[in-house]
């Protein structure tokens, strides 16, 4: 996979393909131990899950917004805020260890009864609410132009010497000293497509997160707290109706 960085609020080039059909699809399970009910608690006095469903409104090359879940409760909020919710997930689908890959495969194959197959699908997190809607255009744009995946992605600056490795008598030792710091990547869920059915040819792109806002991702109490601190701070804006 080649890593590409491009800047996350670039405004996407005219449609190539006015018949280009794209699903934003956002999972949100009901169950949650950290924080209860997490995905429909309040963040700046809307559910946590309506900033990821007014920055998919807002994305200027968004097709449909469903939204995925086992939760009557988290359907009435979806529906609330102007996404779909035409069916039920199974609870299997929706416990702590459950697949994400098989819950947007199940998506696929509900909205698919209906005669729906669209292009392509993003995946946005509800639990990422500091997104812009312009990172979400540039995922759809990419993969437009003929990119097979889009991936957002985080820098891991670490040295090799920060790594322990065992030695052959038991004993941990630094692995190799001596070595200058290098970067890492790693995916991050903050936005995530895939264009579906025919492959566009340009494999896949990675677009690197930078901004530490954006990467804020609601587990635990403290991360909500650190979130509405953000809101209250005014650093981010969250989209409007």
């Amino acid at each position: 996979m080649a890593a590409t960085e491009v800047g996350a609020d670039r405004s996407p080039s005219p449609k190539e393909d006015d018949a280009f059909e794209t699903l934003v699809l956002i999972p949100a399970r009901g169950g949650s131990k950290g924080i209860r009910d997490k995905n429909i608690a309040d963040l700046g006095g809307v559910p946590l899950l309506a900033h990821t469903i007014r920055t998919a409104q807002a994305a200027r090359n968004v097709d449909r917004i469903v939204v995925s879940t086992e939760s009557e409760g988290i359907r009435r909020v979806a529906l609330e805020w102007g996404a779909e919710a035409p069916f039920l997930r199974p609870r299997e689908l929706a416990e702590d260890h459950a697949d994400m890959g098989d819950a947007i495969r199940h998506a696929r194959l509900e909205l698919a009864k209906d005669g729906y197959s669209p292009d392509a699908v993003v995946i946005l997190l509800a639990t990422s609410p500091f997104r812009s809607p312009g990172l979400v255009e540039l995922a759809v744009d990419s993969l437009r132009r003929g990119y097979n995946h889009f991936t957002t992605v985080k820098e891991c600056p670490m040295r090799p010497c920060d790594l322990l490795e065992r030695d052959a008598a038991g004993r941990m030792r630094m692995l190799h000293p001596d070595a200058d710091r290098r970067l890492f990547l790693r995916p991050y869920g903050l936005v995530t497509g895939q264009r579906l059915g025919k492959a566009g040819g340009k494999g896949n792109l990675m677009h690197r997160i930078g901004d530490p806002v954006a990467c804020i991702d609601i587990d635990e109490p403290e991360d909500l707290e650190l979130a509405r601190r953000v809101l209250d701070a005014g650093l981010f804006r969250p989209c409007r109706p």
